[in-house]
């Protein structure tokens, strides 16, 4: 279990500050997704280690993988930043390397 200020992000928006927080449900759904404490955001643990630099579509790394995720406002749904990630080819690619270096 994360601790509380683990959790929570404080933004500024237009002058004002406001808490966002991390879900550890989103751990479950997304069995890809570390929470990294210092970094206070989300990566793909898959992609971190796996990204292909010399991968076909010559997409570069943003967030997720070379940056955490911390705008947890638009973390699901149906263009939310996890959702739309699980779609992306070079995840695809690096999962099943991650699958292929655990055996299986």
């Amino acid at each position: 279990m994360l601790s509380e200020s683990a959790q929570t992000v404080t933004r500024q928006k237009e002058g004002r500050s406001y808490y966002v927080k991390f879900r550890e449900s989103w751990l479950i759904h997304f069995k890809w997704l570390v929470y990294s404490p210092s970094a206070k955001g989300d990566y793909c643990k898959y992609c971190v280690l796996f990204f292909a630099k010399d991968n076909s579509t010559r997409t570069k790394p943003g967030v997720l993988v070379a940056t955490p995720f911390t705008n947890f406002r638009k973390a699901t749904g149906k263009d939310g930043i996890l959702t739309s990630h699980e779609k992306l080819q070079y995840h695809k690619d690096a999962m099943m390397a991650g699958s292929e270096f655990k055996g299986g």
